[in-house]
């Protein structure tokens, strides 16, 4: 994302890749950017931004080419022009070449982040469209991002970040298949398409959008209801449900839900809890809970996530539930 102050090389680390790992540590050690894959087409990196770093109270910018941020924790992003967004499991933040924006912590471990910067050719590719300004394709915040989409940038990033080989023709079609899903499921909602709706009603709405998804980003580990959540937006549960479903595309469950499944399988990359733990720690109500809404969510058991990412990537994709 942001272009480090400093820098330094470190040997490569697997076949394929010409370029090698990048890490960056900046900031006090507070803020670690590390570039996992590089090509003429597509970059992979992940970035992470501890809560005590100064970087909260600064403006940042994006010195690379357009990216797709995918926040595995909570945060919210405003970009100039643009209303601000709540970026966590279940969406894509959409971020401009050398375009500026502010973050806000929502989550208590800070910032996060695995990002895909793409080229302009290949973002004129996928959307089969000429762009007018190859630096500023997109003409909105944020995308929804599905079950598969997710499981396989998980999986790429994890086999990338762990030394072993890598093929590299195989990380590169799934990059680019997570940025054909993402990009469609934006063309879909309309980039910078006009809302009819009086600008006063679209921005309250957009605002109490922001606050329950903030609410849910705060809380999403413990028991909530309904009225919870409107009452954070200060609605009734009638409209909250209602703005909600229109803002993002969503019910309220399904996002709560969401963020919980994808917590999981981010805990389960790390391996130091039992599933039953990883399930109490995200707000399922016991093992079985969690496996059963994994499996239907991702279309593969959570053990075999953890033991093999890549095999259940490859499963998904063969499946055809990646679609």
């Amino acid at each position: 994302m942001a272009e480090p102050r400093f820098e330094h090389e470190v040997a490569v680390w697997h076949e394929g890749v010409a370029n090698g790992r990048r890490l960056w540590d900046f900031d006090g050690g507070a803020i670690r950017s590390e570039v996992l894959y590089r090509s003429e087409h597509v970059m992979l990196g992940r970035y992470a931004v501890q809560p005590w770093s100064s970087v909260w109270r600064e403006t940042d910018i994006i010195r690379s080419g357009p990216l797709l941020a995918f926040t595995r924790t909570p945060v919210e992003i405003e970009q100039p022009d643009r209303d601000p967004v709540i970026a966590d499991h279940t969406c894509a933040v959409l971020h401009n070449a050398h375009r500026e924006y502010r973050r806000r912590p929502i989550d208590a471990r800070g910032e996060r982040t695995l990002w895909l910067s793409l080229s302009a050719e290949t973002i004129s590719d996928i959307l089969g469209v000429c762009l007018d300004d190859p630096s500023c394709p997109f003409g909105r915040s944020d995308v929804p991002v599905s079950a598969g989409s997710y499981l396989l940038g998980h999986a790429v990033a994890r086999r990338l970040s762990s030394g072993e080989a890598v093929d590299e023709i195989e990380a590169e079609e799934i990059l680019l298949w997570i940025a054909d899903e993402v990009l469609h499921a934006g063309e879909a909602l309309g980039f910078g398409r006009h809302d009819a709706r009086r600008e006063s009603t679209r921005r309250a709405h957009q605002e109490a959008s922001v606050r329950m998804r903030r609410f849910l980003g705060e809380g999403f580990r413990r028991p909530l209801s309904l009225g919870d959540v409107a009452r954070s937006a200060f609605l009734s549960p009638f409209h909250a449900a209602r703005v909600f479903k229109q803002q993002t595309g969503m019910t309220i469950h399904e996002n709560l839900r969401t963020l919980r499944i994808r917590e999981a399988m981010e805990r389960l990359g790390d391996g130091e809890e039992s599933i039953a733990q990883v399930a109490r720690e995200v707000g399922f109500a016991s093992h079985a809970h969690l496996t059963d809404a994994f499996g239907m969510h991702f279309g593969v058991p959570p053990s075999l996530v953890r033991r093999d990412p890549m095999g259940a990537a490859r499963r998904l994709l063969a499946d055809g539930q990646a679609d």
